[in-house]
């Protein structure tokens, strides 16, 4: 039989406590380390609290750089607008949803406890709660900036009263609805800083509800404000990045819209001097910025000999439209479009010599309209053709290249 002597348990024992001791310093210091680490970085590190200093100025009303412009200003109150009808439409699932809560939280609390006090602040929180949905929903109210920083200011009061009312496992959903008043109200920027100035509230109504010894109630306090601070970092983190990305898709939503609005505009330009120029004009032809045809039209096809008739037309898409000019008014022809597509110049138009599909040159007056590319930043150029009343000469004479005599 092996017996233990009282010196060798108390060998064991320190042995034991030896171990846990250095096990427990292994953990603290494990932990306080990378802890030591980021708060010695964040104290000496040059500009550490200038980068916090400058998120929260940008964050805060998710108001960046760029918002210092119309169009920046545009683009918020377009955002408010679009906040206020979803809000609007929101309040009415909202509503339901309070009256829900108030049905099954009078039935739970009557069942295991009747006529108790606790279901005042739950039953007084929703009531008021529920007609303010109901009157903010309505149509004819306007949703003006006093209203709604009345109803994020009564919004995030009522979470606080809330909390008495619901059990410590349910606070998790105090924090949800939190953080969905912060992303359906108009004035987040007021929704976050109510937040952080009413979080030492929440732990005191917390903690208040906790009945238990000294040692338990400073344990609950900690925890309770990492807690606290956690939850506030989070909705501050998540309604700011929230906030930043729609308002790039707004901005982005603006700008196309604005796009589309030029270029129809555009095509309307286009499309009027387009008919002009066929009424006008013997033949007329779309242009691409470096000069290639990219709309010819059947009459041009006739004008170029180009088979005559619609298979000449197609044979025409994305051919260059220098290869119908002679080469000693191509330069010519480049200079000219380059200046008339300034938008000081006037509209004039081009004596030169074109030549057609067989290579027998002719003359002919070029009009010239600019016009903006649907596919490019470079304009486009509309050109209409009148072929001048003169017999076209064959290949091998050469064209004149007298401005005052192509006119003739």
């Amino acid at each position: 039989m092996t017996g233990y002597t009282p010196l060798t348990i108390d060998r064991q024992t320190s042995t034991v406590r030896k171990t846990t001791t250095m096990l427990e310093i292994l953990v603290v210091t494990s932990c306080f380390l990378p802890l030591a680490y980021f708060v010695t970085t964040r104290l000496w590190q040059p500009g550490s609290w200038a980068q916090v200093s400058n998120a929260m100025r940008t964050l805060q009303g998710w108001q960046g750089p760029e918002l210092k412009d119309s169009r920046s200003e545009n683009t918020m109150q377009q955002l408010r607008r679009k906040r206020e009808q979803y809000l609007k439409e929101t309040l009415a699932l909202w509503s339901l949803s309070a009256e829900l809560t108030m049905l099954s939280t009078f039935l739970g609390m009557n069942y295991f406890s009747f006529g108790t006090l606790a279901q005042l602040p739950c039953f007084v929180t929703l009531g008021l709660g529920n007609w303010m949905f109901r009157e903010f929903m309505k149509a004819e109210v306007e949703l003006t900036q006093t209203r709604m920083r009345f109803f994020t200011a009564a919004m995030s009061l009522a979470h606080v009263a809330m909390v008495p009312a619901v059990p410590l496992e349910a606070v998790p959903a105090v924090y949800a609805s939190r953080i969905l008043t912060c992303i359906s109200t108009t004035e987040s920027s007021l929704a976050i800083w109510m937040n952080v100035a009413l979080a030492p509230l929440f732990v005191a109504v917390q903690l208040s509800m906790i009945q238990d010894t000294n040692t338990a109630y400073i344990h609950q306090l900690v925890w309770r404000v990492i807690n606290e601070m956690a939850a506030v970092g989070v909705i501050f983190a998540a309604i700011s990045t929230l906030n930043s990305k729609e308002y790039q898709l707004e901005v982005a939503a603006i700008q196309l819209e604005a796009k589309v609005e030029e270029v129809e505009e555009a095509e309307r330009s286009g499309a009027a001097a387009q008919r002009l120029l066929s009424v006008t004009c013997d033949s007329f032809l779309r242009l691409t910025h470096d000069l290639k045809i990219l709309q010819p039209s059947a009459s041009l096809s006739d004008l170029l000999m180009c088979d005559f008739g619609t298979s000449g037309k197609r044979s025409l898409e994305g051919v260059s439209f220098t290869r119908y000019v002679v080469p000693q008014e191509q330069q010519r022809l480049e200079d000219f479009l380059s200046e008339s597509s300034k938008g000081s110049t006037p509209a004039r138009s081009l004596h030169l010599q074109l030549k057609d599909s067989s290579g027998i040159p002719f003359n002919a007056e070029l009009f010239h309209v600019s016009v903006p590319s649907l596919t490019s930043e470079q304009p486009e150029h509309l050109i209409g053709l009148n072929q001048e009343v003169r017999e076209r000469t064959y290949q091998h004479e050469t064209p004149s290249e007298n401005p005052a005599q192509l006119a003739a």
